[in-house]
This record gives structure tokens, C-alpha cells and sequence, in this order.
């Protein structure tokens, strides 16, 4: 029985490159396990994270030449890398998939993963450009894009994502975040009308009340809304409770006890309106108060006291 040296991950959890898993799996076939299921079962005991799919795509990658698989000994064969390769085989042959990796070995650089992969399939696999075009914004491609890269090792953090696929960094993480969003609140929305603004409008609601309430009040916009959901405008809107009614402002005058003090509170369930017309609620407090408190002096025979300004 031949000896199997499963590589040594630098955490429990990783996945061992496509090419040593092949290794590993044809000197067990027969011995260890009968198929690729039994395989996955018994390496998940090393390896946990691992599944079917990666010992499905290892087993092509012994077809390849050493020529080609030697460019990836220091960065290792993810299950994109043998996507790629099996395209560029199809595409061109293996005779002109050889000169490309001569050509890329020949620059005696330390080639990234990704830069290699590019070497190997510029031109043939339009696949594997997620970028999308000028204005266009579709938080479901982005966020299938980062994290189908992130499975198959193309990057590790919205950083290594912005310079291949050509998006702002934060733009991808608003894309993951929407994305992530229920179903319910998500589909008030169409792609055409999804924009990045949008998004955030969205993702700060939820922010200020909670998922919860999120859900609440698309579900109870989609029953209102039958067939015709509304404009994306008026749908965060009413997601963030901007509705006529909340416009009202209940005032409230309160004496604490055993404190000489006289408290005005202001309620309104639009916070927004509050804020947005502060200086003009505080100067009809001010002036109305500011009566009130010579009138009540002069019924006692006092004088009003002039505030400085």
C-alpha cells in the first residue's frame, strides 16, 4: 500500500491544495474508501471544511502537464485555478496552454495566483470578470462574485476583491449587506431600481431599528401593496416610518418634584422633522415661553427680567 502524506494546513480548517488532495485520493481509492463520498467522509475528520465538490475538481487536475502545475507550487490550486486550466485547455489546446506557462515562467516573478490564472485565460474566459459595467449596480452579482472568490481563493477580504474585480471595496460590502437582508425587505426592491444610495438608506433603517422592525414593515408594505409595490423612494420611506401622520408634534410641560424647574418635551414619532426644523421649534419655544414668564411677573407685580444676548 503506498504511503499518503496529507499536507499539513496551516489551520484544521483549510482545505489541502487540489493537486496533493488528488494524490491523496487515488492512493486511497481501493483501500481506504471505494468512492469520492467515502473519501470526503473520512478526510473530513483532517479536514472539516472540506466537501465532494473539491475531490470532484482534483481529479481533473492530474491531466495537466507539470510545466503548468509547477507555476502554482507557492500559491496552490484552488477549484478556480482548475476551472480556469480546463478552459483554457478546451479553448486552445494543450501545445498553446505550454507556451503561455513558458511565457509566464520565463518572467521569474512571484505571480499571485490570480496573476497566473490571468496569464493562462486572458481573452477566452470573460467568466471570471465580475466587473460590472459604468453606473450599474446589482448587489446580487457583486455579492455572489466576492463570495464564489472567496470559495474558490481568489482573495480573502473585500481589499483583495477591489483590485480584481475593479469595485470599491465599500461598495462590495454594502452589496454583501443588502444581500444579505431578508427576502422580505429585498424584494420590495427591483434590480433597476436597486442603487448603491438605495442600499445604504436601506441598511442604516435596519440599522436604526433593528431587523425586526425591518421585517415587520415590508411585510406589512407588501400586503398593502397588492400588486403594485411603490416607488423605491416611498418604500424607504415607509420602512423608516415617514408617513403623513408621524408629522404631528405633541408637546408636553412637566414640573419635576422638589425641583424648580419646568420641563417642555416635544414628541413626534419623525425624528428627521424634529431635527430638520429645530432652530425654528426652539425660537417659537423661546418667544412663547418668554411671554408666558412676563405675563405671570406682571400679574405679581414684577418686573421682566431681560435676558442678555
Amino acid at each position: 500500500m503506498p504511503e499518503i502524506c496529507p499536507v499539513e494546513p496551516h489551520d484544521e480548517s483549510e482545505i489541502p491544495d487540489l493537486l496533493h488532495l488528488a494524490k491523496i485520493y487515488e492512493g486511497g481509492l481501493g483501500k481506504l474508501w471505494r468512492s469520492k463520498t467515502e473519501a470526503t467522509r473520512i478526510l473530513a475528520i483532517t479536514y472539516p471544511r472540506i466537501r465532494r465538490e473539491h475531490l470532484t475538481w482534483a481529479s481533473p487536475i492530474m491531466e495537466f502537464p507539470a510545466e503548468v502545475l509547477d507555476l502554482f507550487k507557492s500559491v496552490g490550486i484552488s477549484i478556480w485555478v482548475v476551472r480556469a486550466l480546463c478552459d483554457a485547455r478546451k479553448a486552445w489546446g494543450l501545445p498553446v496552454l505550454l507556451e503561455k506557462a513558458a511565457t509566464a515562467k520565463a518572467l521569474n516573478k512571484d505571480l499571485s495566483r490570480a496573476q497566473l490564472v490571468g496569464m493562462l485565460t486572458a481573452g477566452i474566459c470573460p467568466q471570471f470578470d465580475a466587473r460590472p459595467t459604468p453606473n450599474q449596480f446589482n448587489p446580487k452579482r457583486i455579492a455572489k462574485s466576492y463570495r464564489r472568490g472567496l470559495e474558490d481563493g481568489r482573495w480573502s477580504s473585500f481589499s483583495g476583491a477591489e483590485a480584481l474585480l475593479g469595485i470599491n471595496r465599500g461598495v462590495i460590502a454594502a452589496a454583501c449587506e443588502f444581500f444579505d437582508l431578508p427576502l422580505q425587505v429585498r424584494r420590495l426592491f427591483s434590480d433597476k431600481t436597486c442603487t448603491y444610495d438605495l442600499c445604504r438608506k436601506v441598511l442604516e433603517v435596519e440599522k436604526a431599528l433593528g431587523r425586526k422592525a425591518l421585517i415587520e414593515r415590508a411585510t406589512l408594505i407588501s400586503k398593502s401593496a397588492h400588486q403594485d409595490v411603490p416607488e423605491a423612494d416611498v418604500v424607504i420611506r415607509l420602512l423608516a416610518g415617514f408617513v403623513h401622520k408621524s408629522a404631528a408634534v405633541t408637546p408636553r410641560i412637566r414640573i419635576p418634584r422638589q425641583q424648580r424647574k419646568l420641563i417642555v418635551e416635544l414628541h413626534c414619532d419623525d425624528s428627521r422633522f424634529l431635527l430638520d426644523r429645530s432652530n425654528e421649534l426652539m425660537k417659537i419655544v423661546e418667544t412663547g415661553l418668554a411671554s408666558l414668564i412676563e405675563a405671570a411677573l406682571a400679574t405679581l407685580g414684577a418686573s421682566p427680567v431681560l435676558s442678555k444676548k
